[in-house]
């Protein structure tokens, strides 16, 4: 079965063009600082450890 080339080349200008889009408008959305704030006091009444109170900032 041949795959379709133009169908191949449409979906990789597609692709290059959504990357373009998302390079310029600042990537994916920042993590809300309320977030990380609950996910931190939440972290640190649970008894947490620095370590795993700094992995609120990757989560949120």
């Amino acid at each position: 079965m041949k795959k379709n080339p133009i169908v191949l080349i449409a979906l990789g200008v597609l692709l290059i063009a959504v990357g373009g889009w998302m390079q310029f408008t600042g990537g994916p959305p920042k993590a809300d600082p309320g977030l990380r704030q609950a996910c931190e006091a939440s972290m640190a009444e649970r008894g947490a450890d620095a370590d795993l109170i700094a992995q609120c900032k990757e989560v949120a």
